[in-house]
């Protein structure tokens, strides 16, 4: 009877750990499927035997781990090697996985951003960019300061989307120092998406000293509402065209007040170039438009008569 008894235990001991270990390489808790192995003794390594293997990422401590698609082995998720089968994964695949594993949850979404952290270019951009989208300040934060790490226009755009005004203005200053011409397109395109900070983009592209900015800008200042309607005026004063002084002085006549201080502003900044634009249309409005134009002659040509 002796022997039965512990020959059972000893079959209860052998069937916990197997089932812990065939449990923990199919992506399930050891520790869980140990007692079920004691509990359940043969029927438990069974049912461990017969367990699928588990799809999603794992978070363990500080780690996030997948199952390597080739031998089912559960490896780290940054793994550019599988360490049983030596299957390679490329960057590309390693930062799909790292995007995944933000939907698993807060403490999951953090190590995966702090592994994106490793990998340079812009393939990582648009997980960065949804990580700002969680109602979570570690998150933001986080995913923010990768993004100022990562330093090219995009991230830094990216990062000017982000819900931490700080973090914003980070972003923002370095985006200042890294803009150039080449960077126009990026700037344009980013227009057409809604985020707080776009007036300060309108901004930064009427000082990049790029005539192809104007359309873009024109069709902002006189079809967007405020306060992008307002910097588009603003911006306009950068260039001496003349559609741009033809569109400030029709601006004028806009019905809101922030527009017209604004291309009133511009026209003056624009200075002489503008005189001849102003003269031609000083008479041809109503009575309060035409006074306006000669506020601004009058305010433009002292200047001009002083300078040597």
């Amino acid at each position: 009877m002796e022997i039965v008894i512990i020959t059972l235990i000893i079959v209860a001991f052998i069937s916990a750990v197997l089932s812990g270990i065939i449990a923990d390489k199919k992506g399930y808790s050891s520790a869980a499927w140990f007692f079920w192995g004691l509990f359940l003794n043969i029927f438990g390594l069974i049912a461990a035997a017969g367990l699928p293997m588990n799809p999603d990422l794992l978070q363990r401590g500080t780690s996030l781990l997948k199952t390597c698609p080739r031998c089912c082995e559960i490896i780290n998720i940054s793994a550019q090697v599988c360490k049983f089968c030596r299957r390679k994964f490329s960057k590309n695949e390693i930062i799909s996985e790292l995007g995944n594993a933000m939907k698993k949850g807060k403490n999951s979404r953090i190590i995966a951003i702090k592994n994106l952290a490793n990998f340079d270019g812009d393939k990582i951009l648009p997980f960065l960019e949804q990580a700002l989208q969680y109602q979570d300040a570690q998150t933001i934060g986080l995913a923010s300061d990768v993004l100022l790490k990562v330093d090219t226009v995009p991230a830094l755009i990216t990062a000017m989307k982000s819900n931490d005004f700080q973090e914003r203005a980070k972003a923002y200053k370095r985006l200042k120092e890294r803009a150039d011409k080449t960077s126009t397109p990026e700037l344009i395109n980013v227009l057409d998406e809604d985020f707080t900070e776009k007036p300060k983009i309108i901004e930064l592209l009427g000082n990049l000293d790029d005539d192809s900015v104007i359309p873009k800008l024109i069709d902002i200042a006189e079809n967007r509402e405020l306060p992008e309607s307002a910097a588009s005026v603003s911006a306009l004063s950068n260039f001496k065209e003349s559609i741009v002084v033809n569109t400030l002085i029709k601006l004028l006549n806009s019905e809101e007040k922030k527009v017209r201080h604004e291309a009133k502003k511009s026209l003056i900044k624009i200075g002489e170039f503008a005189l001849k634009f102003l003269e031609e249309k000083k008479d041809l409005g109503e009575k309060s438009f035409n006074k306006q134009i000669e506020k601004i002659i009058k305010v433009i040509k002292p200047k001009e008569q002083i300078e040597p």
